[in-house]
């Protein structure tokens, strides 16, 4: 898998106060000045290893090719047919694992005293996109395989990420939310640099700072966050093997792969006085202004302070059910739902499914950090039931 790296900018300025301390006053805090951070990871490590094609659905003459086994068979079972170029037009489903991968980078600061930051990521991205593509397969093709023209929805992406110094003994910790653009102008990306290349980019996604420490201690913060790269299709990838061990079949010569494009990326945040605030990371909307769906095995996700107690409770109406739990070292507090504590928890507030339609509450976290209660936070989502 090729190497990228992204490299993202913090600016640092004033904003108003985020959270109250119950029975003892706040030492004053003092707002760094503008402040870049530069971050430097390979995000390829989880666009790759999670996307693939559930389905293919590439027209041939009179013949669809479901999947990318299907396809394989049906060009290799021909290698003369190889020898030209043969387009395809697709319609394939995108399946993006809903599970939580990590990544490691970097991040370092000049002004906020960051010279051996390290870089953690936590995201998770579920989704069935429905894409078009078109395909080319052949022997003159210079990568045998090449998507192009690749176009898709938005994909939603739910990320906390913690940036730790030790030489500074500092850290901050945080969210990126938000949906990602998969295909569309960003396409430009992959023209001709890869095999199965897949454009994705982050277009002023939200970012909140919720918790800090060390010489950062006493702040939060909110911003955006910004990032174009791409990854490959591995299903795609593997028929690439096939088509090679027949272009020397017939004594043909191999062509070097060329190398994918860089990726680019900036985060720019506001940093203001605060001891900590919350968010539900998890479920994310599946599209812009839409509701996420809190499902057995998922749960609900709220970053807050690292430490901190949560109650997060589901409510329809006047009718609730609340669970507690206490946040990883992450910031990240977790509330499993089987799907039997799924269900009962749905009785208990009369949240029913009518039909297809699944059933939509409020889901509410209301968490503290010693005497300091950060402010509740809550939104709208259905429940999988």
């Amino acid at each position: 898998m090729r190497r990228t790296s992204l490299v993202g900018v913090i600016v640092v300025a004033t904003l108003g106060v985020a959270s109250s301390s119950v029975g003892a006053s706040t030492p004053a805090v003092t707002v760094p000045a503008p402040a870049d951070l530069v971050i430097d990871a390979d995000w390829t490590l989880i666009l790759g290893d999670i996307a693939d094609m559930n389905s293919l659905n590439c027209r041939d003459g009179a013949t669809t090719h479901k999947s990318v086994k299907d396809l394989e068979a049906a060009l290799s079972s021909n290698p003369m047919r190889l020898l030209n170029v043969v387009s395809l037009k697709c319609k394939p489903t995108l399946a993006v694992e809903g599970k939580v991968v990590t990544l490691t980078g970097t991040a370092k600061s000049d002004s906020l005293g960051f010279s051996d930051g390290v870089f953690t990521l936590k995201c998770s991205f579920r989704s069935n996109l429905s894409v078009t593509v078109d395909i080319d397969a052949g022997l003159k093709v210079p990568t045998l395989i090449a998507m192009k023209n690749l176009v898709s929805s938005q994909l939603p992406v739910a990320c906390s990420f913690t940036a730790t110094s030790a030489a500074k003994g500092a850290s901050l910790s945080g969210t990126i939310e938000g949906l990602a653009n998969v295909g569309t102008a960003a396409s430009k990306q992959c023209a001709a640099k890869t095999v199965a290349c897949v454009p994705f980019s982050l277009d002023s996604v939200n970012v909140t700072i919720t918790d800090t420490t060390g010489s950062l201690d006493g702040l939060v913060g909110s911003g955006t966050y910004s990032y174009a790269d791409t990854f490959q299709l591995t299903g795609i990838t593997g028929m690439v093997d096939k088509f090679t061990a027949t272009k020397k079949a017939l004594g043909l010569g191999i062509r070097n792969r060329p190398q994918a494009v860089a990726d680019t990326a900036a985060m720019k945040l506001t940093f203001a006085e605060g001891s900590g605030k919350s968010t539900i990371l998890r479920p994310a909307p599946l599209k812009a202004g839409g509701q996420g769906i809190v499902t057995a095995g998922e749960g609900v996700h709220v970053a807050t302070v690292a430490g901190a107690k949560c109650s997060v409770t589901l409510a329809n109406g006047a009718k609730k059910s609340t669970l507690t739990t206490t946040a990883g070292a992450d910031g990240v507090a977790v509330i499993d739902y089987s799907a039997t504590k799924l269900k009962a928890a749905a009785k208990k507030i009369g949240a029913v499914k009518r039909g297809r339609t699944l059933p939509s509450v409020t889901v509410s976290a209301a968490c503290s950090s010693g005497t300091t209660v950060i402010p509740t936070v809550s939104e709208k989502v259905q429940l999988a039931i």
